[in-house]
């Protein structure tokens, strides 16, 4: 039990990692809504190339804040299958899911549609690559245990 807590802790440690990348986008993108230049972002570099395209909005949201209720749902979901085992491994397996295939259209998006590799957006998708492998792995874990527990429940009986 205590190697799945571990990985959860690892992909806590994801989530908050993508929540600061998230933050910094949006003060990237933020900051290019007024004019002014962004800390991290230099006018004319990939980050902003990407940061400007039509694809840095969904509706007039920017991506950044999805990116920030993602990783906070992940941060979430984690901390209740430390203390719930029973369901919570399959919201996180398909939030993982969902946040590796829009990784790899976001690169598809900016590597083919802008022209542009942003290196905050490539950490993002990293990231996410980084806890759909973990959720994985604690999914087919937890199902593991869960399996062996039932088992040894039956052969008690």
């Amino acid at each position: 039990m205590k190697h799945v807590n571990f990985i959860l802790i690892i992909i806590i440690t994801f989530g908050f990692l993508g929540v600061v990348d998230s933050t910094i986008l949006l003060d990237i993108h933020n900051n290019n809504n007024v004019g002014k230049e962004s800390q991290y972002c230099k006018v004319s570099s990939p980050c902003d190339i990407v940061d400007k395209s039509n694809f840095s909005e969904i509706y007039g949201i920017p991506i950044s804040v999805f990116g920030i209720i993602f990783y906070l749902l992940i941060i979430t979901v984690c901390f209740f299958n430390l203390f719930y085992k029973r369901y919570f491994h399959y919201i996180l397996l398909t939030l993982a899911g969902l946040g590796f295939i829009a990784s790899i259209i976001l690169f598809y998006v900016m590597k083919f549609q802008i022209g542009a590799v942003c290196p905050y957006c490539l950490l993002s998708e990293v990231i996410n690559i980084f806890i759909a492998i973990f959720a994985a792995i604690y999914t087919k874990k937890t199902l593991s245990e869960l399996l062996r527990k039932h088992v040894d429940e039956i052969h008690k009986a």
